[in-house]
């Protein structure tokens, strides 16, 4: 697996552990892997007051795997910088593929899907 312990199974779908840097110039997901703490970097412009922050997470997340917002959610650390997020409907092996190929720079999503580039933040 390209990104080790940062996707793993659950019973309906995926958890993907996640960084989050609020307050950002931009929003960018995947914005890179912190290997310490075995996360993908998200960055999002909404401060972390009144749930915003978390909001646009949720938002980045189902754009970029292409699922519906209400298929994401925040599992654990809601009020933290580090979370887990639930993603219905995906496998673990074709989750860690996309994400692995944007943070390394490959990028083979987003020439599939042009829309991820937005997101991402890569050059094609």
């Amino acid at each position: 697996m390209p990104l080790p312990d940062t996707v793993r199974s659950s019973k309906n779908g995926i958890v993907l552990s996640l960084k989050v840097t609020p307050n950002s110039k931009k929003s960018i997901f995947p914005a890179g892997y912190d290997s310490w703490r075995k996360a993908v970097e998200i960055r999002v412009k909404a401060l972390p007051e009144k749930g915003e922050a978390n909001a646009e997470v949720v938002e980045l997340v189902a754009q970029f795997f292409g699922v519906p917002e209400s298929a994401v959610s925040i599992i654990a650390g809601a009020k933290s910088r580090g979370k887990s997020v639930e993603i219905l409907g995906l496998n673990e092996e074709a989750a860690a593929q996309m994400l692995g190929e944007v943070v390394s720079g490959e990028c083979i999503g987003c020439l599939r899907q042009p829309r991820i580039v937005k997101i991402c933040g890569f050059p094609r």
